[in-house]
């Protein structure tokens, strides 16, 4: 915690349902509903700071640009995404392939990652 600049107290962590345990012994964890009840406990003061998944963390930074919190600049994990199709359906997993392969290709989808994750560029 020293190396964050956080003072020592006792700290209220919110983590994803089912997430991994934060490695903070000497916390507490307060399980929230959703992520955006989780940011209005941490704009009031009622927990500390806030676990989750950084694209729905940066969208909710992004949907209220006035909160009293920002967004730590180091991601704690790397987790890669994926689409389920269909046990043999063959044509939509191509389709799926073909649209993602041209999305690539023109820029759309690096535009709409950028679009709808603001700290898209610290995944890359």
């Amino acid at each position: 915690l020293k190396t964050l600049k956080i003072p020592i107290r006792q700290i209220k962590v919110f983590r994803a349902l089912g997430g991994a345990d934060a490695g903070l012994p000497r916390a507490t964890s307060i399980p929230y509903s959703t992520p955006a009840k989780a940011a209005k406990a941490l704009a009031s003061g009622k927990v500390d700071f806030v676990i989750h998944d950084a694209p729905v963390l940066w969208r909710i930074t992004a949907d209220n640009p006035t909160a009293p919190y920002r967004i730590a600049p180091k991601l704690l994990t790397r987790e890669s995404l994926a689409w389920a199709v269909r046990r043999g359906d063959s044509t939509l997993r191509k389709q799926a392939n073909a649209a993602l392969s041209k999305w690539r290709a023109n820029g759309t989808l690096d535009r709409t990652l950028r679009t709808h994750m603001p700290r898209y560029d610290i995944l890359r």
